[in-house]
């Protein structure tokens, strides 16, 4: 998204049958390579379409450090990047109910605006179940936002307009601005660790893409909370895992 044009993307509603593997993707030892010449684990045990990173193969310092090298293109005009991020400061949500604040710091954070999850708890309207999503959320996000001359909307999503996520995620991504997600997760779309915690409506922060948007890289605020070691602070999960997480939730973009 350019700046001074940030625009929400809507969750997916869930899908009611599971998803099967990306055989295009996966081998037959159960890893991808990337377009930046990583290697990543395909986890489909865990999350039906979902991949993680093997702790064996590549760190997460070091996948950060390849989006620091300059971005690949196509060298076709109107093509999309084959990959990108962009740089965020990773935050864990301080309560329970916090992963809204939690994420909408990383989302200010990636636009260059500092604050802290209390403050924006405040201006949000946390409250002990969590924060709402919709036109309220927006406006205090754009309000937080406008000191950079950025402008988010916020889009409603449904599980099948996949196509119109990954677009809008993408166009976020290369102008420079993180992606604000609130899901409403399915047994068939899971983020990792959140079915061992019980989690199913959370807010985290999307500020990567890889494989021309064929995968997001996630930001759970999630990770730590509580000694929640298993929960990833960032992985990558394809599209339609995205899609089908955010299904009748929405996001901010």
């Amino acid at each position: 998204m350019l700046l001074g044009t940030k625009v929400l993307v809507a969750f997916s509603l869930f899908f009611n049958q599971p998803v099967p593997p990306y055989s295009d993707y996966d081998d037959s030892s159960g890893y991808i390579q990337t377009d930046e010449g990583i290697q990543i684990h395909y986890d489909n045990k865990a999350m039906d379409g979902g991949i993680d990173y093997d702790p064996e193969l590549t760190e997460l310092s070091n996948l950060d450090n390849c989006y620091e090298k300059e971005i690949r293109t196509s060298g076709a005009k109107g093509m999309t990047e084959t990959h990108a991020t962009v740089p965020i400061t990773f935050q864990t949500q301080l309560y329970n109910n916090y992963c809204g604040p939690a994420a909408v710091k990383m989302l200010l954070s990636g636009i260059g605006i500092s604050s802290n999850q209390s403050t924006i708890a405040t201006a949000i309207g946390t409250d002990a179940s969590g924060t709402s999503f919709g036109n309220s959320l927006l406006q205090q996000v754009n309000s937080m936002a406008s000191s950079a001359g950025i402008t988010f909307y916020l889009v409603w999503h449904s599980s099948t307009n996949t196509a119109t996520l990954k677009t809008n995620f993408v166009s976020a991504i290369e102008g420079g601005n993180p992606v604000l997600i609130n899901t409403d997760e399915s047994d068939y779309f899971r983020f990792n660790g959140h079915a061992t915690h019980n989690i199913k409506y959370h807010y985290g922060c999307v500020n990567g893409f890889t494989n021309s948007g064929e995968y997001f890289r996630y930001n759970d605020p999630a990770s730590g909370f509580s000694g929640w070691t298993d929960i990833p602070q960032a992985a990558y999960y394809s599209k339609t895992v995205i899609s089908g997480a955010c299904g009748g939730r929405g996001y901010i973009w």
